[in-house]
């Protein structure tokens, strides 16, 4: 079993969680995607993910991140845009 959670990009500890969890997920990859995997860089994607940016003017956004309930392990996360 998991939840959905919603998570408040203003807030730095976060939208840091956010970011982490691409690199949690892609710990569960198999041994020949992980060896094609290019991992993007925190800080640029701290940036654009920062309701600061000036792309938030324009848009609409909601986080989620899916956490397994026994031990809250993130599990995966989405990024809805309007």
């Amino acid at each position: 079993m998991f939840t959905i959670k919603e998570i408040d990009l203003s807030q730095k500890r976060e939208r840091r969680k956010f970011i982490e969890t691409l690199w949690i997920v892609k710990d569960s990859f198999d041994k020949e995607t992980q060896k094609n995997w290019v991992a993007p860089l925190r800080l640029a994607v701290d940036d654009l993910l920062n309701p600061k940016h000036p792309f938030y003017q324009h848009a609409e956004v909601k986080a989620f991140i899916a956490e397994r309930q026994s031990d809250g392990r993130s599990l995966g996360r989405i990024l809805a845009i309007d």
